[in-house]
């Protein structure tokens, strides 16, 4: 070598390279301890979001930037270049606190509600007979591009370049899968998530089997107190427990519907084990008039009541 010591200088260039690469893993530690202001907006996350920018309450939330803003910020952060491309999601306010943006859509009344008020106020108005499921409202997800992929796929007309969430809620729950990925829209779901569209098919009513009914014209309801009923639309009847008159006026009509054989819905055992199913009610038994009643039954409860009016009067002797 041409210098039998070290320059003090090169010494000093060490020190301050190590020095910034010190200050840049310290950078880098902050930059993943900050959250991702993407999270508070996710389906899962209960409370307010913020702008990014100036720190107010935001409206919207950009997609394509990962962001919340205002409708003032984003108006003049996307006003040139490839970010005029970006369509937002409006954030949808609470329908009971008109504050906090709204994360679940009720499959019973269709209302907008955040995580507390659901939880807290709008359960006690729903029935409880009925196993109702809130579909959760994803705010990250671009539908923009995905309902642009489906139509340029179909070969018709472009669809709007302005969707958002506030358009149609449902639209995350109606979408084809775009790729390979099993979530909705080709999104490839986390691990231990849920699909959000397996929930709105659990929380949907089912449709009453075509041989529990009263025929076609009677369809089957639940009142008030959980009981179920049967209204007949074009006669404007209603009742709680199924008569066989009733269910002879348009039994054929049921089996050609239905396609089942007479053989296995006609025969009279099955129909009363079928109508005995389905006629329980909350309500008393109340018998028909005796003069009504064939001659065994009416003699059978002769014998009741004279069987009770004994027992009633040997009670008595002994008090």
């Amino acid at each position: 070598r041409l210098e039998a010591e070290l320059d003090t200088q090169e010494v000093k260039y060490c020190l301050e390279i190590i020095d910034n690469e010190r200050n840049r893993f310290a950078i880098s530690q902050e930059i993943l301890e900050q959250e991702d202001p993407s999270l508070a907006i996710g389906p899962n996350e209960a409370g307010q979001v913020y702008c990014v920018e100036c720190g107010i309450v935001g409206s919207c939330f950009c997609p394509k930037c990962r962001d919340c803003f205002c409708e003032t910020c984003f108006e003049k952060l996307h006003m040139k270049g490839n970010r005029k491309l970006h369509v937002p999601n409006h954030l949808i306010p609470c329908c009971l606190c008109r504050t906090l943006p709204a994360k679940l859509q009720c499959t019973y009344t269709f209302g907008s509600y955040c995580h507390d008020c659901y939880s807290r106020k709008h359960v006690k108005t729903l029935p409880r007979f009925l196993d109702l499921k809130p579909v959760k409202i994803d705010y990250t997800r671009d539908y923009a591009a995905s309902h642009l992929e489906e139509g340029s796929g179909g070969g018709g007309e472009k669809p709007q370049r302005r969707r958002t969430v506030g358009h149609g809620v449902h639209a995350q729950l109606t979408t084809k899968d775009a790729s390979q990925g099993s979530g909705p829209g080709g999104r490839v779901l986390a691990k231990g998530e849920v699909d959000p569209r397996k929930e709105l098919l659990e929380s949907l009513s089912r449709t009453v089997p075509p041989h529990t009914l009263l025929g076609i014209k009677w369809h089957a309801f639940f009142d008030r107190r959980g009981s179920k009923y049967f209204h007949n639309f074009e006669t404007g009847e209603s009742l709680h427990r199924p008569q066989q008159e009733k269910l002879a006026d348009d039994w054929d009509l049921l089996l050609e519907e239905t396609g089942l054989t007479d053989s296995v819905l006609a025969d009279d055992s099955k129909k009363k084990d079928e109508l005995r199913r389905l006629a329980i009610s909350k309500e008393r038994r109340m018998l028909p008039p005796s003069d009504k009643l064939p001659l065994e039954q009416s003699q059978a409860l002769a014998a009741c009541h004279a069987a009770a009016e004994i027992q009633k009067k040997s009670i008595l002797r002994h008090v």
